[in-house]
């Protein structure tokens, strides 16, 4: 016997004696099998009741602020649908014998206020043909916006209906499976997790979410921030020479927290608007900030890192609300104020 071979024996043997000691019933494979489709069909429907309310709410707020978003737009029609193309291996199965889906597209949610919604398109519509109409052809003065006609499969019926496009900011609103409670801006999207979508009691504090992460992309918070982390490993690098100790990185990291407070305060401030401007009521919705510091209670002190407080964040949204509603007593501009050329608003 090798010297390795007796070492696998001695360390099997010994494993054997750390084994469990009770007589667990043994798991039918295909019973196995079977649980795992029925949990598969769960977490889809679970993914799809998740995507439509975070899109939903996402598409009020991009389509109430199109003309604060520049010629950053899109227009949609505002509904969501999946097909088997949507779906890998044993998950495409299972969306196929669950949902019944094939190369079509099935509707799972219309947008309310949507086009799609006006042009009367409902859940489980599946959409068998798709036909762009030419600017000017409808009657409704839409030709010209991108009316789109559909031909959609209605229980076995056959009809078509005439869609039109609005404009919507073109950042994209996007689910992360993930149980932090947590949401970015990238720039040129908003990622929004499970966790948050949890967290969020009412429609109008995801609102306020999406909100502030739109202002971040359409304050240009996530350039201003790379622009930042380059010029402070600059100057670090240059500091490195000139003192013999690289301090690069401290230089990046202190770009990376050069007016960080700042830009999460303009977001909370310019989200209301966003939210509000979409016509949810964000004055109960500042209660978010009360929660998440019973959440994270570090996130209470008043210090502070990147972020302002959670005390300091939930006095601001409620002043913005207060802000936002005596304009729109007044008939005022509902658009954030902006600071003049001294710096002052």
């Amino acid at each position: 016997m090798t010297a390795r071979l007796a070492v696998l024996v001695v360390l099997g043997l010994a494993l054997t004696a750390c084994a469990p000691q009770s007589r667990v019933p043994a798991v039918d494979d295909k019973l196995a099998a079977a649980e795992a489709h029925k949990q598969r069909i769960v977490a889809l429907e679970s993914q799809l009741r998740y995507a439509e309310r975070l899109k939903s709410v996402g598409y009020a707020v991009l389509r109430a602020n199109a003309e604060l978003c520049g010629n950053r737009v899109r227009r949609r029609m505002g509904f969501l649908a999946h097909s088997l193309k949507d779906y890998k291996d044993e998950w495409r199965e299972t969306a196929s014998s669950h949902f019944g889906l094939d190369q079509h597209r099935l509707v799972y949610a219309v947008f309310k206020g949507s086009d799609a919604e006006a042009a009367g398109m409902a859940k489980g519509d599946r959409i068998v043909g798709v036909e762009a109409l030419p600017a000017g052809a409808d009657k409704t003065g839409k030709g010209a916006a991108g009316l789109v006609r559909l031909t959609l499969d209605r229980n076995g019926d056959t009809i078509k209906i005439d869609v039109g496009k609005s404009l919507v900011c073109g950042y994209s609103v996007n689910l992360m499976t993930d149980d932090s409670v947590n949401a970015f801006a990238d720039g040129d999207a908003i990622h929004v997790t499970t966790g948050m979508l949890r967290f969020t009691e009412s429609e109008s504090e995801l609102a306020l979410v999406i909100g502030h992460e739109l202002a971040h992309n359409t304050r240009g918070h996530i350039r201003a921030k790379q622009a930042n982390v380059l010029l402070g490993a600059l100057l670090g690098a240059g500091l490195s020479v000139a003192i013999g100790v690289d301090v690069t990185n401290l230089g990046a990291q202190m770009g990376a927290r050069a007016f960080s407070q700042d830009f999460e305060a303009e977001a909370d401030y310019v989200g209301v608007y966003h939210a509000a401007r979409a016509g949810y009521d964000v004055g109960p919705a500042a209660s978010f900030w009360r929660r998440l510091g019973a959440e994270h209670p570090t996130a209470i002190n008043l210090l502070g890192t990147t972020h302002p407080s959670t005390a300091k964040r939930f006095l601001a949204v409620e002043n913005a609300v207060e802000e936002f509603q005596m304009k729109k007593a007044k008939g005022l501009p509902l658009v954030p104020e902006e600071r003049d050329s001294k710096g002052s608003s």
